[in-house]
């Protein structure tokens, strides 16, 4: 703390006397302000040691407000920047959907639920997303990836995650379905939903997608055993689309 100051000072006619009292405000080792404290008038009294030390406490305690309120907002943006670090460790950075990672975890964790309703997976192959590369290039590409994440999550239900495997491939985990019949419902909308026209900019492109369905019970599969089957149809259903993509 910089010592305090006390001085008597005279008015400009000499008859008002002001006696005067200093603190600098210090906080994170620096001054950062200069508290001032008057008594002006003809009567005015000089400030005693008991006025200096009120004085010192003031400023002592505004100096550690400072400093706290400082510290909660480097706590706060710490933990922003905690909570966007944890989300960017299991979302898609391109389409924000869920990567790989988390899908496997929510496919593991609905698996793992003893006597629990079935659990479906969509996976999801674009048919054509090389060509689009090739002949419009790689912003083209990404612009087409969003928009399939978009109608990928607008046909899930509430209760689904959808995310992104990586390249063109997408994944879905359908907790709690009835039954395949059901999963199949939702797969035949996606395919449906994927061959709308994609705006490019200067033109668009429709590129089809080739959903594989698997459901399975906890207990009787495993995750990647689920993933797997789902793969398969999807192959079976790709080659039958063969030749689907094309120019808007």
């Amino acid at each position: 703390m910089v010592p305090l100051e006390a001085a008597a000072v005279a008015g400009s006619d000499g008859a008002d006397t002001r006696v005067r009292m200093r603190a600098a405000l210090q906080a994170d080792d620096r001054t950062v302000g200069l508290v001032t404290v008057d008594r002006a008038g003809d009567d005015a009294e000089p400030f005693d040691a008991s006025d200096r030390a009120l004085l010192d406490t003031y400023v002592s305690h505004a100096g550690l407000a400072l400093e706290n309120g400082r510290l909660q907002r480097s706590l706060s943006d710490m933990a922003s920047t905690s909570e966007r670090l944890a989300l960017q460790a299991v979302t898609d950075p391109l389409t924000g959907l869920a990567n790989r990672s988390l899908l496997m975890d929510r496919l593991a964790a609905a698996l793992a639920v003893p006597g629990g309703p079935p659990v479906g997976v969509l996976l999801v192959d674009l048919d054509d997303f090389k060509g689009v590369n090739d002949t419009h290039g790689h912003a083209a590409g990404d612009r087409v990836l969003v928009a399939v994440a978009q109608r990928l999550r607008a046909c899930m239900r509430s209760r689904d995650t959808a995310g992104r495997l990586g390249g063109d491939e997408f994944l879905a985990v359908l907790e709690g379905v009835s039954g395949v019949d059901e999963a199949r419902a939702l797969a035949e909308r996606l395919e449906l939903a994927m061959l709308e026209p994609v705006n490019l900019g200067g033109g668009s492109v429709v590129v089809g997608g080739s959903v594989g369905v698997a459901v399975g019970r906890p207990g009787e599969v495993d995750a990647d055993t689920l993933v797997a089957r789902a793969d398969g149809e999807m192959y079976v259903r790709k080659a039958r689309h063969v030749g689907r993509s094309r120019r808007a």
